[in-house]
């Protein structure tokens, strides 16, 4: 009675985990990394794994297209979603599975990742046994039952083998080779890493510290990007970790800047441009790369001035720009450059920060003789927003550039800010040539439709109650653009102001005033 209480234990908590997994294989596909939808799905599927370890001890599954059974004994059966899951699994040269107690939400992140890939991709790699190898994954095992070899593979101690296999040490311990052989420099370090998750006296934690201190050349020169990921993802943990003594803390952080030298971050800031790099592996290695901070910026601005491809520049600056105001010092040096495009870059950077403390420094290149740079200047201070950004964007709607009038205009629009429909009726009162004025008007107008604000409805109403005598086309497409603008601001109440405009369905603004009344409407019954 007592076994088939368990088993149906197993058998519920395992199917939970092995559904969450196909769901969480299915979003990695379809949501963009940083997506709620997969944050949430990632959470959900890693608390129910850690349920099912925490609960059952491990053991070897078989996996056939029909789906997963323990010895003789079907798990779920006629659960599509689990079949699913097995299909995917067979397809992938997958005959058992093993899910280890040390796994964890990084771990079941590869795994699905892994999944997620093209079969082509995963076939001519070996199948996932071989790519889990590669990545160093050894909370999973594929296609092994033997406990002996199981026992090799993660070089744990018999005993605590035995206790999560549940059988007797004795017998597992018969089976064992007498002589272990030397642990590799790899499986040295993932044993040091592990220790340093647990409790440890300052004494221990010391002691382990210096032994990490000494074996991180030689690992990271075998496992590369992993093997830095790994270890500097820890030190951040530990160096954040609450629980810890402030001393702990502080070595933790000393470390991680020691072992960041000259050559790891090269290697990591290169990684950031690497299109192949796994979505995971991105995460983290972003994560770290802001939290290193003034550590690793300066090298990653030279990385950043020498790119040539405009999507990795963009990658760089937004890691540069979550960095803050801590490297704010470094960009100021660089921001009167006679190199145009590295001050391009800097203003990139300080628009993406959307830190209203970035203003006093854009507003420094206001004036920069090339207009690339002053056009740069328009989009970082249409990201940071707010009412202080109104005097800079009139200053460059005044441009001596007549090309950035158009972008700086559309910038004060999209504040959204009441503030910025007076000058925006100033920009309508200029004089200049009739076909660029016209031009212009045309932009205000959209202008002030963006800004959603009542304040533009008088001024709006005017242009669209302008009387056309003889009958003007520039005039007519000014009174069909402002109809539409009052369309856009979406106040139902203003439909009664638009019935009494001339209506002329063959004209412009007559097909305006249809337009807009309709949305008005629409957006009323909404």
């Amino acid at each position: 009675m007592e076994a088939a209480s368990h088993l149906k234990n197993l058998s519920a908590d395992l199917e939970r985990a092995l559904a969450g997994l196909l769901k969480l294989v299915k979003a990695l596909s379809f949501y963009p990394a940083d997506h709620p939808s997969l944050l949430s799905t990632i959470g959900k599927t890693s608390s129910a794994f850690q349920t099912f370890l925490q609960n059952h001890k491990p053991a070897a599954y078989h996996v056939t297209q029909n789906g997963f059974r323990l010895d003789s004994t079907p798990v779920a059966p006629g659960n599509l979603q689990l079949q699913e899951l097995a299909l995917k699994l067979v397809e992938r040269r997958v005959r058992h599975i093993l899910f280890m107690p040390k796994m964890d939400q990084q771990d079941l992140l590869i795994l699905a990742e892994e999944l997620a890939a093209p079969l082509e991709q995963t076939l001519a790699a070996g199948g996932l046994a071989e790519q889990l190898k590669q990545q160093g994954l050894t909370s999973i095992v594929i296609n092994e039952t033997n406990l002996q070899a199981i026992f090799e593979q993660l070089g744990s101690p018999a005993g605590a083998v035995a206790e999560a296999f549940d059988i007797d040490p004795q017998q597992l311990l018969e089976k064992l080779p007498e002589e272990k052989p030397q642990p590799s420099t790899t499986e040295q370090m993932r044993e040091l890493l592990e220790e340093l998750k647990a409790p440890q006296s300052e004494v221990a934690f010391d002691k382990l510290l210096g032994k990490i201190r000494k074996t991180a050349e030689p690992f990271f020169n075998e496992t590369r990007l992993t093997g830095q990921l790994a270890v500097f993802s820890l030190l951040e943990s530990l160096h954040k970790d609450q629980t810890r003594s402030p001393r702990q803390r502080a070595s933790a952080n000393e470390l991680s800047s020691a072992l960041l030298t000259a050559s790891c971050r090269k290697q990591l800031i290169d990684a950031l441009a690497n299109s192949d790099l796994k979505s995971s592996q991105r995460r983290l290695l972003v994560r770290l790369l802001i939290n290193f901070g003034e550590r690793i910026a300066p090298d990653m601005l030279q990385r950043l001035y020498a790119e040539r491809d405009a999507l990795i520049r963009r990658d760089y600056s937004a890691v540069l720009a979550k960095m803050g105001e801590k490297i704010f010092p470094l960009l100021k040096a660089d921001l009167h450059h006679t190199t145009w495009h590295r001050v391009r870059n800097v203003v990139t950077i300080l628009g993406e920060s959307r830190l209203e403390s970035a203003l006093p420094l854009l507003a420094q290149v206001v004036d920069y003789p090339e207009p690339r740079v002053r056009r740069s200047v328009i989009r970082a201070l249409a990201a940071i927003g707010g009412n202080q950004v109104i005097p800079f964007l009139i200053k460059l709607t005044e441009d001596a550039d007549e090309d950035l009038h158009q972008p700086a205009i559309q910038a004060l629009g999209g504040l959204r800010r009441s503030q910025a429909v007076p000058p925006l009726i100033d920009i309508l009162m200029r004089k200049g040539p009739r076909e660029k004025q016209h031009l212009l008007k045309i932009e205000v107008i959209r202008a002030l439709a963006a800004t959603r604000s009542p304040k533009a409805i008088i001024p709006l109403l005017k242009i669209a109650r302008q009387r056309n005598l003889l009958n003007r086309k520039n005039i007519e497409t000014l009174r069909a653009e402002a109809i539409l603008a009052i369309g856009q601001l979406g106040n139902a109440k203003l439909i009664p102001l638009l019935e009494q405009l001339p209506k002329v369905e063959k004209d412009p603004a007559g097909r305006a005033l249809k337009q807009a009344t309709s949305q008005l409407l629409k957006h009323h019954v909404a």
